[in-house]
């Protein structure tokens, strides 16, 4: 069993989630939407770095 709480799969879908809401195209090129996307695409990146990947599936290389 993974240490990890949340899934690889978990994590995907809920980045999906906040990059939509948070895109600067979604909110007039608001500067501070951009700021937060950046904070959460490179959240994500050290998440997909870190967590197991499921069975039978590579690592993502860090940085991908």
């Amino acid at each position: 069993a993974s240490p990890w709480p949340v899934t690889r799969e978990a994590v995907r879908a809920r980045y999906k989630e906040l990059a939509k809401r948070h895109h600067p195209d979604a909110n007039g090129g608001d500067r501070s939407a951009e700021e937060r996307l950046k904070t959460i695409n490179l959240a994500y990146a050290t998440l997909r770095a870190r967590l197991p990947a499921a069975e039978g599936q590579p690592r993502a290389a860090a940085g991908a």
